[in-house]
């Protein structure tokens, strides 16, 4: 009996394996994700410092990596551009001259090079786009600090100038421009290009299916060789002029309007917008030296106000208003929809909002009016959920009738006033 049980156990077995032999030759096994240790051990011999020496004798590092084909690295286009000398530099600290450039893409910042590295392996280039919320990584040179990797998400994915850009919250500095941003099964999904200064790791890369569509059997040129797209004759200056928040403003915190039950308002909103004088309209249809107006918003959590002191308090807790005591907004792209009545305009306006210590990129419609040419006034309705904040929303609270919905309604109706002399 016992040899029997033991001979179908076998058996078993036996078919087991067959089962993830026919599996894995089908595509089915899911690529395993590696733990952060084992993903730059991996990475780590593709990765590169590139040291560049600039026409103009400025010095500046990069990073790069290993892809395509032997002696093929990838990189941003910006990295390289105006190149005089440049060098590849290994973790093992082998270094090789970069002889020059294979193919490029000024539009996307992506460039591909030439390194004489035998017998290192090459990064795998995904063709797919990752889903906002995965775990994302970066390995390169921040601040010249070689070969340093950095972990956070894909926050969102944007559109740029026509093309998709991977919106990422590895932390990442100068220097990590070019390096590969990498998924959890260490395949390179974009190419890190640039960092939104204003924002805190508001960081892009270009997705790696670009570089997919250079060519890297072309001959290489060398640097002496190479000559970038003249960049557009400068403008004028333009003229940028600054409204800053006055009383009068109101945003409120409520339920959705069918479940009504909660609801906060506060009349203090700060922040201002920065756009050129003809703003509004001229977000309508911008040229191409039309600055991108600058807005940014905050309310103060304790002017948020309900009627009752303690259902405030509760709000205030849960908003962690003593560790961060502002809702903020930045924009990040404003995008024409509509107009509205007479001197209205309606756009999309996509930004960062803070709440609690948590930064989401999100789209809301907004409704821009200019008021006898010294004012604007900024409306607006959007929802969003707590859960986005990692806020529970709790069961019960006082003063509120049935249970508090995740889903919240936010109204704002802003007014700003010209302030004369800003410009940049």
């Amino acid at each position: 009996m016992i040899a029997r049980v033991r001979k179908i156990a076998g058996t078993l077995r036996q078919l087991s394996l067959l089962l993830t032999l026919i599996a894995v030759s089908n595509g089915d096994i899911a690529v395993a994700e590696l733990k952060p240790a084992e993903l730059y051990k991996r990475v780590l011999p593709s990765v590169i410092t590139l040291q560049i020496t600039r026409e103009d004798g400025q010095e500046v590092v990069g990073s790069a990596f290993l892809a395509i084909k032997d002696g093929v690295a990838v990189t941003a286009w910006h990295v390289v551009k105006d190149a005089k000398t440049v060098m590849a530099k290994f973790s093992d600290s082998e270094t090789f001259e970069v002889s020059g450039l294979i193919d490029k893409d000024e539009a996307r910042d992506l460039a591909l090079i030439k390194v004489k590295a035998a017998t290192r392996p090459l990064l795998k280039l995904s063709s797919t786009s990752p889903e906002v919320g995965v775990k994302a990584y970066v390995v390169g040179a921040p601040k010249g600090f070689e070969f340093s990797i950095s972990d956070g998400l894909i926050s969102q994915i944007q559109t740029m100038a026509g093309h998709k850009e991977y919106q990422f919250s590895c932390p990442s500095s100068p220097g990590n421009s070019g390096g590969p941003l990498l998924n959890e099964a260490a395949e390179v999904i974009g190419v890190v290009s640039w960092q939104h200064r204003d924002g805190q790791n508001l960081n892009f890369a270009v997705p790696s299916i670009y570089a997919l569509g250079l060519d890297a059997t072309l001959p290489t040129s060398p640097w002496t060789a190479i000559t970038s797209t003249p960049p557009p004759a400068k403008p004028a200056a333009q003229k940028v002029v600054r409204y800053n928040a006055q009383p009068g403003s109101r945003v409120q915190v409520c339920s959705p309007a069918d479940k009504p039950s909660l609801a906060m308002v506060s009349s203090i909103v700060g922040g201002f917008v920065e756009a050129d004088a003809g703003f509004p309209e001229s977000a309508v249809k911008p040229s191409s030296d039309t600055p991108n107006p600058k807005v940014e918003a905050a309310v103060t959590v304790r002017t948020l106000k309900s009627g009752s002191e303690k259902l405030d308090a509760i709000v205030y807790e849960l908003l962690d208003h003593s560790n961060h005591p502002k809702l903020e907004f930045r924009l990040l792209a404003l995008k024409f929809k509509s107009p509205v009545g007479r001197a209205g305009y309606q756009f999309d306006a996509t930004g960062t909002l803070t709440v609690g210590g948590v930064t989401i990129t999100n789209t809301i419609p907004v409704t821009v009016e200019r008021i006898n040419g010294e004012k604007l006034r900024v409306s607006s309705v959007a929802s969003m959920k707590m859960t986005d904040f990692g806020i529970k929303p709790p069961s019960k609270l006082p003063t509120v009738r049935g249970n508090v919905e995740d889903k919240m309604a936010i109204l704002i109706d802003w007014f700003l006033v010209r302030h004369e002399g800003t410009t940049r």
